[in-house]
């Protein structure tokens, strides 16, 4: 009897095996844990930036960032690049060209893994799928006081995640409230959105915290705003 068993048990190995090497079995529509902590990760290093930008100007990095001599503008993840150990790529950034020109936008090319979720496949070079959340009442907009900055009990959003690969790593865009109708809706009607079950957020105070796409918009101004 153990000869026909033990080639039973063969051959289900056999076929698990092969199961397994099938692009997109046992995915179940869902990106793996791994890959969803990997995104929480990105955000949390993003967040800890921001803090240490704070640390050392007092304030947030703004927005949007206007050179003075040509008026081209650009993005606050251009000038978080020396708090996330890319010095030498804010160094080489140059602020008198607009954010998409042939040499920014090869320098995006290089570092937008930072600022993108390790599960977006394919990956989209230059892009990135994390946004501040800007506008009327966020705290890009109102500020937060230095006292309070990164404080336990601070757990307004300040940056949100997206699955579209619309947004440039340097573009000055971001998730803007005023854009939005903030009234009705839900989070799954605006640009927030994710490749794992329910999008990221982070949190003024560093924590990285997962909001289910139903939640109504007037709920979540509630989270960018505030008690």
């Amino acid at each position: 009897m153990q000869g026909p068993i033990r080639k039973l048990c063969l051959q289900a190995i056999a076929v698990t095996l092969v199961l397994l090497a099938l692009p997109g079995c046992f995915d179940m529509g869902r990106r793996p844990p791994n890959a969803r902590g990997q995104c929480k990760n990105q955000l949390r290093g993003i967040g800890l930036a921001l803090h240490a930008y704070h640390d050392r100007h007092g304030s947030l990095p703004p927005a949007t960032v206007t050179d003075a001599a040509t008026g081209h503008e650009h993005s606050w993840r251009v000038l978080l690049l020396p708090y996330l150990e890319k010095r030498d790529v804010y160094k080489k950034y140059r602020f008198n060209e607009p954010w998409d020109s042939p040499h920014n936008r090869k320098l995006a090319d290089d570092v937008s893994i930072l600022f993108r979720c390790p599960a977006r496949t394919p990956p989209q070079p230059g892009m990135t799928n994390y946004l501040a959340v800007v506008g009327p009442g966020s705290v890009w907009d109102t500020g937060a006081p230095n006292a309070e900055f990164g404080s336990a009990k601070d757990a307004r959003v300040v940056l949100v995640e997206t699955s579209s690969d619309e947004v440039g790593c340097f573009e000055p865009r971001d998730f803007d409230l005023s854009a939005v109708d903030t009234r009705s809706g839900t989070m799954g009607d605006t640009l927030i959105s994710s490749e794992h079950v329910a999008p990221q957020v982070g949190l003024l105070n560093g924590e990285v915290r997962m909001i289910p796409p139903e939640v109504r918009m007037i709920d979540f101004m509630k989270l960018v705003t505030g008690p």
